[in-house]
């Protein structure tokens, strides 16, 4: 099957935000930076041992793009990227669980932790985002919160 361009673009919700879906967008990275960052307080205090083993393999895979440029192209990547796979390409054969899961799967780097149960809400966020919304409204939240991650990380360094 060979589909257009327009077609491509509908089939994977790739729309323009309206100003009220653009500030829907923001609130969320705002609410899940806060969500993350209450985690992470938590898993902190009540298993301190895991907390900082996951951190050390954390650090490992990704303590080199502690940058700006590396906040923008962690991102950008996986903004763009995982959205385009997950929400735009599976979301629609698989579902929103399923997408969910397989999303949270993919993100195993941090164990059977807090962090998999969070990145498994993310995922139903995204996907419900990309169901209401559209494509372009998930990759800007993801962007905007992986983005977020990284430049909280330049500016409050972990000990």
């Amino acid at each position: 099957m060979r589909r257009t361009t327009d077609e491509v673009t509908n089939r994977l919700g790739l729309h323009m935000p309206s100003a009220r879906q653009w500030g829907l967008v923001a609130g969320l990275a705002v609410l899940f930076v806060l969500l993350d960052q209450g985690v992470a307080w938590a898993w902190a205090n009540f298993d301190p041992v895991s907390f900082e083993r996951i951190g050390k393999v954390s650090n490992a895979l990704f303590g080199g793009l502690i940058t700006p440029l590396g906040a923008l192209t962690i991102g950008l990547s996986a903004g763009l990227g995982e959205e385009l796979i997950f929400r735009g390409a599976l979301q629609p054969r698989f579902g929103l669980i399923l997408t969910s899961f397989l999303f949270a799967v993919i993100h195993v780097q941090y164990g059977l932790s807090p962090a998999v149960v969070q990145v498994f809400v993310l995922g139903l966020v995204l996907g419900i985002i990309r169901q209401r919304g559209n494509l372009t409204m998930s990759i800007a939240l993801h962007t905007l919160y992986n983005t977020s991650l990284v430049v909280l990380a330049l500016i409050i360094p972990s000990s």
